[in-house]
């Protein structure tokens, strides 16, 4: 390996912990489907607000996944704080560290997989071949040596993504979804290996007792029976990924007449799944109990009746599936005596139980277009162009290419030359696998980028440079043909623009997309939160994505959020939430409980925004004359609360500031981010600012002149602890 790659590989795990431990905020699933309902579970947060998934009578996303890859985490914290007294109270540091986790995890699974996959990797140790291959002669050799080079190269190029950096370091399912991809395409392309071995092998004359040494291969097929439904309870889509790729799984028990292996596949496949269902099930009537107050229920049904509903609703009126079978089965075993422990345990602990599934909800929410419309609708071909250039970039059209020479080798095997045979038949698990999800992804309609983040690495894998490199062939004196790659000059510009585009991408996906939320949040923690407990903070966010306020680690913090999508079926209109919002019971909650409130009004209209500040100034207002009373009396009686304003800096400059408000009072800026864009409003940098009705002041000045010189040296301490915060 040249000095150059060694140079090369080590930037890119620089650059990998560096992404890792950033502030960049890409999409709020990152946080709202797994943080916000595991700080309810391992840090006493109930007041976190969840997400549609988790708090719909038909939840659509599964506690699975969360208990696989986080919670180790959070035992391990748990655990060193009550054995040694080790806490981890910063949340944003907690999510310093999953992140490393997930980004060592990636590291360790994708290059393991990778390799695996690769061509320059031989899987010499089969059932029917011992030897290791050797190079025919000096032109095979050769080739194999380029080969090597170009698989190399594939490894660096995966090394150097911002795909790599940033989407595996963050917690997405789709994240999880590559890691549970990739092990099961190993296992898949070793059972085509053995395939292929079989095909051309069969006409040897001892292939029968070949053919009999064959190994049931259990463990495989039982990490394999676990890892899809793990892919499945995290993410609907992950049999779009594997499903071309089953054929080989079919064939291997067919070929090799492996009906233990079958059975034992099986076995465990359903066994899993009805665990994770139970699991699930569980997990959300626990959830319903805690939480309570919130008024959060499930619906729960036998799942016969899950299964004629879900039927019911792909096929209209449908009659047949109605288990009639299964209960003429069960009548005749019951009475015989035969199977009769079986049937009435699947009788009663499966098909009568009361249960969650959450896979299926999933299905018949997406299945539905009027939800999806809430996500956003996109044309067919957006993942095979836009998304796919937006992850690949300047390699995007070599991919292209290649996966056009991949289909007609396909359809038109025998015009395709023997190299190219070569390669994609030892390819051909990658090249199914980006067909499969590529076909399937792109019927739904809701189609975002890091939807193919799965099949990223395949992408780069599928790489093929040979169209943009000469070959030239000469002759030495001894007439032996020689091979030789010269570099190109497109070719190498076109590697200088990947690397180029993955650091620009980097840095705007990995430092600034929405980077100052993460940093207010954890402003908010340190420096109002753990300094000031007594004072209520009512905090409004606006033309941010969702606040994950689960990195304020505040246990009785209240939450609001506007919502625009509400349907009336009276009016048959969408109608929004505004009204709960402005009666929202912040007065007591500031003189009883001292529980503070977030408020995320999203991109709300300045005419609603001006309603809301002014129903608080009138609370700030009342609070005052409240606390007035209470100095006369000299009671200790008195009441306040802090109102910030957190938005991006041109917003606030640009739109907010020049709005003439109802109710006259002016913002005081106590903390400002440069590192955030809003790629929605293309807003630079983040502010936080402190409102101040300029009424109420100049009215308390008046009732309060016995009080003037003390209230002159409070605002002075005031005006010093803003311009600290500014500095």
């Amino acid at each position: 390996m040249s000095q150059k790659l060694i140079t090369l590989l080590l930037l890119s795990i620089v650059f990998r912990v560096f992404f890792a431990l950033q502030n960049s905020y890409i999409h709020p699933d990152e946080h709202f489907q797994n943080f916000q309902v595991l700080s309810i579970i391992h840090m006493n947060h109930n007041n976190s607000s969840l997400p549609w998934e988790f708090t719909s009578p038909n939840p659509a996303r599964s506690f699975v996944p969360l208990y696989l890859f986080y919670s180790p985490i959070f035992k391990i914290l748990n655990f060193l704080d009550e054995k040694y007294n080790i806490t981890l109270s910063n949340p944003l540091k907690i999510l310093y560290l999953f992140r490393i986790w997930f980004m060592l995890l990636s590291w360790i699974i994708i290059d393991y997989s990778l390799i695996k996959l690769s061509l320059f990797f031989e899987y010499t140790n089969t059932e029917f071949d011992q030897q290791k291959p050797k190079a025919e002669d000096s032109k095979n050799k050769q080739k194999h040596e380029f080969q090597l080079k170009n698989n190399l190269k594939i490894i660096l190029f995966t090394y150097s993504s911002y795909v790599i950096w940033i989407y595996q370091s963050h917690s997405f399912s789709n994240s999880l979804e590559t890691l549970i991809l990739l092990p099961c395409l190993v296992i898949l392309n070793y059972l085509k290996i053995q395939i292929d071995i079989y095909e051309k092998l069969k006409t040897s004359s001892n292939f029968i007792l070949l053919k009999k040494k064959v190994s049931n291969y259990y463990l495989h097929l039982i990490v394999l029976a676990v890892l899809i439904p793990i892919g499945i309870f995290n993410r609907i889509t992950f049999p779009a990924f594997i499903l071309f790729n089953l054929y080989y799984l079919l064939k291997f028990f067919i070929v090799f007449k492996k009906f233990t292996s079958f059975l034992v596949f099986t076995l465990t496949l359903i066994i899993t799944t009805f665990w994770f269902i139970k699991i699930d099930t569980d997990s959300f009537l626990s959830l319903e109990n805690q939480l309570s107050d919130r008024s959060i229920h499930y619906n729960i049904a036998p799942i016969y009746q899950l299964i004629n509903k879900s039927f019911d609703f792909f096929i209209p009126d449908n009659q047949y599936l109605n288990f009639k079978y299964f209960s003429l089965l069960k009548n005749y075993a019951l009475q015989s005596g035969k199977l009769s422990p079986i049937i009435t345990y699947i009788d009663k602990e499966i098909l009568n139980k009361n249960l969650i599934i959450t896979p299926l909800n999933n299905i018949i929410y997406n299945i539905n277009s009027s939800n999806l419309s809430q996500h956003g609708l996109h044309n067919k071909f957006t993942h095979i162009t836009v998304n796919s250039i937006h992850l690949l970039g300047p390699f995007y059209f070599i991919f292209i290419s290649n996966f056009y020479q991949f289909l007609k080798f396909l359809i038109l095997k025998n015009k395709t030359s023997d190299f190219d045979k070569d390669r994609f038949e030892k390819t051909k698990v990658i090249y199914l696998t980006i067909l499969s999800s590529l076909l399937i992804l792109s019927i739904i309609p809701h189609q975002e980028a890091r939807f193919l983040v799965p099949i990223f690495p395949l992408m780069i894998s599928a790489l093929n440079f040979d169209s943009f490199i000469e070959k030239k062939i000469q002759k030495n004196s001894t007439k032996s043909k020689k091979i030789k790659y010269p570099k190109n000059k497109l070719l190498n510009v076109i590697i200088n623009v990947w690397y180029l585009f993955n650091i620009l991408f980097g840095v705007l996906m990995g430092i600034f997309h929405q980077g100052g939320v993460i940093t207010a949040l954890n402003y908010l923690h340190e420096t109002h939160l753990e300094l000031e407990r007594n004072i209520p903070i009512i905090s409004i966010w606006w033309r941010t994505y969702s606040p994950p306020d689960w990195l304020l680690g505040d246990k009785s913090l209240n939450v609001l959020k506007y919502d625009d999508l509400i349907f009336d079926k009276n009016n048959d209109a969408y109608i929004d939430n505004l009204e709960e919002i402005l009666k929202f019971d912040y007065l007591n909650l500031i003189e009883n409980s001292k529980k503070n409130v977030l408020i995320d009004i999203m991109s709300m209209e300045l005419e609603k925004i001006d309603k809301i500040f002014d129903s608080i100034l009138k609370i700030k207002n009342e609070v005052n004359i409240r606390n007035t009373i209470a100095d006369n009396n000299k009671t200790d009686e008195s009441k306040d609360f802090r109102l910030l304003f957190v938005s991006p800096i041109m917003s606030y400059e640009t739109v907010l500031k020049k709005y003439q408000f109802s109710s006259s009072f002016e913002f005081n800026e106590t903390w400002r981010d440069y590192f955030h864009l809003d790629l929605d409003h293309l807003d630079m940098g983040m502010k936080n600012q402190e409102g101040e009705d300029q009424n109420q002041n100049q009215n308390q000045n008046q009732n309060q002149n016995q009080n003037q010189n003390q209230n002159q040296n409070q605002n002075q301490n005031q005006n010093q602890n803003q311009n600290d915060l500014l500095e």
